[in-house]
């Protein structure tokens, strides 16, 4: 059986392509025409060039050119694959052949955004986007599976306003390939790294390192999902520094994202600039080498949410992360959730690095504890249940 992963965004398909190859199954990366961001190439994401083997680009996938990417090119390309897993805009192209995805994992966008109306001024835009999100919501809801952790009451409203057919595995998806990205691994891959010098410069000359690799979307905010509440770290690290801490703490962060200006301008603004390090836009392989040698990973502050990239990458890595989680809303969903910081405001920040500094080895085994719960319901656990529905539609 031939499994094709299509799209890659967060570079999350890169990963399930490595572990399900990893157990056996053949299975290939298709990268979208025009539809992947740079920085989720897979090249971004590793350190040796053993992705060419199983990863090409198909020849549609981009949203604006749905109306003139004919049936026929989507078809051929396809006709080789007997499993199809998809992301991002694949419901909709594979709707125009009449082929069902197996498993649909959404990264965000796809599910929240684009099954739904959006006005264009320009006639011919707006034709070629009517008939693009109701072919993305048909594709959605006729997939046979839909990978999807629980989220949160305003993301759950809409994915039920789709009415998925398919059977939900209300589970995250592996965003990351552990067998590369974890704590006794990434020391090996220190010397492949563009970066890893001035992140080693930052270690050896502070004792407390937040690192924050989250989107800046706080000010200049679309809609309410989007918000990430970068600002409450901020604010909340200042705080941290006016309670007159003796470590010598430093702020990671980078320039990603609509409101980075905005938030350079609020660190001057509290006057905290030397110990804030702001880092360009860079490579997953990079950020992993970072928050190998920080101590603290910082998520989101704005809505509540059990997983996302930022957080696995801190956890992969065996770091305490803190964000904001409601965990009322994730009752139930797992035997135990991981262990994290819970935060939501700059007091609440502030008291938490307060609080890291006098407890260090608590902390420690947080990140530790993080870990071990992230690699058995995030990766060993989904994994399992796709080899399996994989194995069971093989058997058919």
């Amino acid at each position: 059986m031939k499994i094709a992963c299509i799209g890659n965004m967060n570079n999350t398909f890169f990963s399930i392509v490595r572990y399900i190859r990893d157990r056996g199954v053949d299975a290939h990366l298709l990268l979208l025409d025009k539809g992947e961001f740079p920085h989720f190439h897979p090249s971004r994401d590793a350190y040796d060039l053993e992705y060419q083997k199983f990863t090409k680009t198909l020849p549609w996938g981009n949203p604006i050119d749905f109306l003139k990417t004919p049936r026929e090119r989507v078809r051929k390309s396809m006709e080789d694959y007997d499993f199809l897993i998809g992301c991002n805009s694949a419901p909709a192209f594979l709707r125009k052949i009449g082929r069902p995805l197996d498993i649909f994992i959404p990264f965000g966008g796809d599910i929240v955004e684009n099954p739904f109306f959006k006005f264009y001024k320009n006639p011919e835009k707006q034709l070629n986007y009517i008939l693009f999100s109701r072919c993305q919501r048909a594709g959605i809801g006729n997939a046979r599976y839909l990978s999807m952790d629980e989220t949160n009451d305003d993301v759950e409203k809409i994915v039920r306003r789709l009415k998925i057919k398919g059977k939900r595995l209300k589970m995250a998806a592996p965003f990351l390939y552990t067998p590369v990205y974890n704590p006794l691994a990434i020391s090996g891959y220190y010397d492949r790294s563009s970066w890893y010098k001035e992140f080693k410069k930052i270690r050896e000359n502070h004792d407390v390192i937040v690192f924050h690799h989250s989107r800046h979307i706080w000010k200049n905010v679309s809609d309410k999902i989007s918000y990430k509440g970068n600002d409450k770290l901020v604010r909340g690290f200042a705080l941290f520094l006016k309670g007159g801490t003796r470590s010598n703490p430093c702020l990671v962060m980078f320039e990603y994202g609509c409101d980075v200006s905005e938030t350079k301008k609020l660190v001057s603004e509290l006057g905290i600039e030397r110990y804030v390090k702001w880092f360009p836009q860079i490579d997953r392989k990079e950020i992993m080498i970072g928050i190998s040698l920080s101590d603290i990973g910082a998520g989101e502050f704005g809505m509540s949410w059990l997983s996302y990239g930022v957080i696995y990458e801190i956890m992969a890595m065996g770091k305490p992360v803190m964000h904001h989680r409601e965990d009322g809303l994730y009752r139930g969903l797992y035997p135990e959730l991981y262990p994290m910081i819970h935060a939501n405001t700059q007091e609440e920040v502030a008291r938490a690095l307060t609080d890291y500094v006098s407890r260090k080895d608590y902390y420690k085994k947080m990140g530790e504890d993080a870990r071990v719960w992230f690699q058995r319901y995030a990766v060993d656990q989904p994994i399992n249940e796709y080899l399996g529905i994989i194995q069971g539609r093989a058997r058919c």
